[in-house]
């Protein structure tokens, strides 16, 4: 069978002299692998076509019970400038890219992730700043794609000016709790924190991370996050997704 798709390349590997595997995210049927023969010969396109990163449109054919299915044509509908050309850029394509890899299931297709993850770049590549906080939007936005959307209603129960309340979240649910003044002093090793594996969290982290889920990704290069919210941002969605997901994001 010939299935012509758009898809957007996550990841591509040498094989053989001459050819190259490709995975890509396809509109179509979700996460496959191509084989693409003759791609790395000095006469073929396919090479520039099969980059990480790069939007095409890709007709291979697909034999029912092959895990790598074989390239016919690929051709470029989209070209990403700042994805290609800056390091920062880049480097948060790639996360994005690397996380649909790691948590995407091979031959499920699933329009919405396909959707997300182009808008998610299409937003990013314009953006000139803030690139850092694109991967842990896309990373929320996945989540409740799957059906695991983190709450914030906490956020509305507090008094006014009430800012110093620490929470922890609970992974199972989703949920901001908030903790009394005693486990907050007692700190991250107590066990009522220790039970939901994650460590206390303040206003500050909560907001971001609710601007980071909800926000239209268009306007995220206009927000300003602190470096270290960031990365606390970045560590609990990890967490949350490996435990969802069942699956380890880092390597090692």
């Amino acid at each position: 069978m010939l299935v012509r798709t758009n898809a957007i390349v996550l990841r591509r590997m040498r094989y053989s002299d001459t050819s190259i595997i490709a995975t890509l995210l396809t509109e179509e049927r979700g996460v496959e692998s191509i084989l693409a023969k003759g791609a790395r010969s000095p006469k073929s396109r396919l090479a520039a076509m099969l980059e990480p990163l790069e939007q095409i449109e890709v007709q291979y054919y697909v034999k029912p019970g092959r895990e790598l299915q074989l390239l016919r044509t690929a051709e470029r509908t989209l070209l990403r400038r700042s994805i290609q050309s800056s390091f920062e850029h880049t480097v948060a394509a790639l996360r994005i890219a690397e996380l649909v890899l790691r948590l995407e299931l091979p031959g499920h297709s699933h329009a919405e992730v396909f959707e997300l993850v182009e808008e998610t770049l299409v937003a990013l590549d314009m953006t000139q700043s803030a690139t850092t906080a694109f991967p842990i939007a896309f990373a929320l936005r996945y989540a409740a794609v799957h059906g695991f959307s983190l709450q914030f209603n906490a956020l509305d129960t507090l008094p006014p000016g009430n800012q110093s309340q620490p929470f922890i979240l609970r992974l199972d649910r989703g949920t901001f709790e908030p903790v009394s003044d005693e486990v907050a002093h007692r700190g991250s090793h107590s066990d009522e924190v220790s039970r939901v594996d994650v460590q206390l969290l303040d206003h500050r982290t909560i907001v971001a991370l609710k601007t980071l889920g909800h926000a239209p990704l268009d306007h995220l290069g206009f927000e300003q996050f602190d470096s270290t919210v960031i990365e606390t941002c970045s560590r609990i969605v990890e967490r949350y997704l490996e435990f969802h997901f069942e699956r380890r994001l880092r390597r090692g």
